[in-house]
């Protein structure tokens, strides 16, 4: 896991901007205060009206503002491709678990046990590269999203809210082609295929005289038109792709990838859950937005090395509550957050979980089918939602957010079913008091006691020469570390609240990477009635399975302690 470093703002004294006051005589003490005074007073309600103010132009998310469109250039040429649209997807994209490329049996033990340097040999894998793109200059586009806004009733609880059709949120500037150019640049060894997801509309229905002329002329059956970049020279405008040497660019519209749908989207949460059904595209691939760039020479360290595993960009010290969101409350991508994070809650555990960066993110493929398996209704349920802030719809399933926390929750659900069911429990899944014991045992505890402190210990996983030494096994050039981690899952839960803290606020355990200012140690307590006296049917003895479940979602402290 990495988090992004900033440098802080230099902090300004008040006397650097405001005047020095002029000491006053004597005689002008009691006219000097009353001035004062008023002043003051003048300046306290200005400031009142001012925070109010603020606070309620802070409800606001900032992409709910509408700075008014700006007129069509008359030099502007849309361009689009026509599309059928399929009665369903195939049924090679639909969910199902996928196997993915896994650590050598020869090094199971030396990586997992001994987190030792050991891995296939054959080098990174090659990325793909996504972007989702729309073009919101398109005047077909416009009337779309216009007519999708105003088709929904007063009382429509998922009718957009009033400020929620921004144009300057949907305008096109051209960002696209010049992030790919920056992918180019500075990813291209490590690339081999480009995919644009970009939207698709419904036929004009005017008089073709007017309007059809530079459109595409469809075949029989139910076609679509489909955005695509004006630069993007098709050849055959049927399946337009792009190649620059050894990399290829394909585009693909929603049409093509949603299950169901029956109407244009304008919701990035829409499309996102909807990435699970996509075809050919690589088991590890990084997803940008079209303003996104890669502005140095980068490598797979910055996203996903088969030695770390995925690169998470996370921010510790914003977290989102567990409960499910109040809608008149949550505004913007909190409402949507709130959802996601009940989700998760009620599958790993209650707890608050951490805000993920807006930033290109690296993405398992089989990990979204995971996702869609583990939560169809929900995905969906926000696939069909047209747009993203509504007047009092519920939040939808943010996708991203619930695949870093996924990632590292089945982690840790990983490191503790392995040690409670895999190593502890009995081959047939038993767990008496000869189980109990040796767990007890193996955290620390003694015989006698009814309760064990848990301090944490010190590591090396996170040393420079470490990581670079493993990273250059791997094929990696040292000059191109451009990402610092501050947390790896081989040191076990993020999220764990007990132990010294190391940089972001993650748990550390490198002496030479704390935070100073964190100078106690988080201990824990696991009590072992708390912990481990689960009563099984019956008042029998419980199985190892429901003392797995117990520690790690019943009780997470536990679970937390014990990692």
């Amino acid at each position: 896991m990495s988090t992004t470093s900033y440098i802080p703002l230099t902090r300004i004294s008040s006397s650097e901007y405001l005047p020095t006051p002029r000491i006053p005589s004597h005689a002008s003490f009691a006219s000097y205060f009353s001035r004062r005074r008023a002043v003051l007073a003048l300046i306290a309600a200005t400031s009142v009206v001012t925070l109010v103010l603020f606070l309620k132009t802070s409800n606001a998310h900032e992409d709910d503002f509408d700075y008014g469109a700006i007129p069509m250039n008359p030099s502007y040429h849309p361009s689009y491709i026509a599309i059928p649209l399929p009665k369903s997807l195939p049924a090679s994209s639909q969910p199902k678990l996928r196997p993915v490329r896994d650590v050598p049996i020869r090094c199971l033990d030396r990586y997992y046990a001994l987190g030792g340097d050991c891995h296939d040999g054959l080098g990174p894998i090659p990325l793909d590269v996504v972007w989702t793109w729309v073009n919101g200059s398109d005047p077909l586009f416009s009337d779309a999203r216009t007519q999708a806004a105003q088709s929904y009733d007063h009382d429509d609880p998922y009718r957009p809210i009033k400020s929620n059709n921004p144009s300057r949120m949907f305008r096109d500037h051209d960002e696209l082609r010049h992030s790919l150019r920056s992918v180019l640049a500075n990813f291209r060894p490590y690339t081999r295929r480009f995919r644009i997801l970009s939207s698709d509309i419904d036929y004009p229905t005017e008089d073709p005289e007017d309007s059809m002329r530079s459109f595409p002329d469809p075949g029989p059956g139910y076609w679509r038109l489909g955005l695509q970049p004006q630069w993007l020279d098709a050849g055959d405008n049927i399946t337009p792709e792009w190649r620059d040497g050894d990399i290829r660019l394909s585009l693909t519209h929603h049409a093509h990838f949603f299950e169901p749908y029956n109407r244009t989207i304008f919701n990035s949460y829409a499309i996102e859950s909807q990435f699970s059904h996509l075809q050919d595209v690589s088991e590890v691939f990084i997803y940008m937005n079209d303003d996104f760039f890669m502005t140095t020479p980068l490598t797979p360290v910055t996203f996903y090395t088969h030695q770390y595993g995925f690169v998470l960009r996370i921010q510790s010290d914003i977290t989102v509550a567990p409960d499910w969101p109040d809608n008149k409350r949550a505004k913007g991508e909190w409402r949507s957050m709130g959802v996601s994070n009940w989700l998760l809650s009620k599958r790993f555990g209650t707890r608050r979980r951490p805000y993920i960066q807006h930033e290109a993110k690296s993405i398992s493929f089989a990990i979204l089918q995971e996702l869609a398996l583990v939560w169809p209704d929900a995905i969906a349920k926000t696939g069909t939602h047209a747009f993203r802030e509504t007047e009092n719809g519920d939040g939808d399933f943010y996708q991203t957010f619930m695949f870093a926390h996924y990632l590292v929750e089945r982690s840790r659900e990983a490191l503790l079913w392995t040690w409670v069911v895999g190593r502890i429990g009995g081959t047939d899944d038993s767990w008496g008091e000869l189980e109990a014991e040796r767990a007890w045992v193996e955290i620390g505890g003694a015989p006698e006691n009814m309760e064990v402190r848990v301090d944490s210990g010190l590591r090396d996983t996170l040393k420079a020469d470490r990581i670079g030494t493993h990273l250059k096994d791997e094929g990696f050039v040292g000059n191109h570390f451009k990402t610092e981690y501050h947390f790896s899952s081989l040191d076990g839960y993020a999220y764990n609240e007990y132990g010294r803290r190391g940089l972001g606020g993650w748990p550390g355990f490198d002496p030479e990477k704390f935070n100073a200012k964190d100078k106690y140690k988080r201990t824990c307590i696991i009590r072992r009635d708390e912990c481990f006296s689960v009563n099984g049917l019956a008042d029998g003895p419980p199985t190892a399975s429901a003392i797995f479940q117990h520690i790690a979602f019943d009780k997470p402290h536990c679970g937390d302690c014990v990692r």
